[in-house]
């Protein structure tokens, strides 16, 4: 589950947790949560995520890639 960190009732951070294998894990640790709950309200909106690149912004990445293994075979 994502932690969510929130002062004067509005979201800071969102925590993804991941475990060493990157598989996704809880991120809840007893005792933290309860303090980080009081702050925050039970219900929160998040705006929607609109990229700043145009097309596909990890197109260009991919070909790097691909272009750095294929120098090497």
């Amino acid at each position: 589950m994502p932690s969510i960190v929130c002062k004067n009732g509005s979201v800071q951070e969102l925590r993804l947790c991941f475990h060493k294998d990157y598989q996704p894990r809880d991120c809840l640790v007893e005792g933290e949560n309860s303090v980080r709950r009081n702050h925050c309200p039970r219900y929160v909106t998040l705006p929607s995520y609109k990229p700043h690149a145009f097309g596909n912004s990890t197109e260009g990445i991919s070909n790097q890639v691909n272009v750095e293994h294929q120098s090497y075979q």
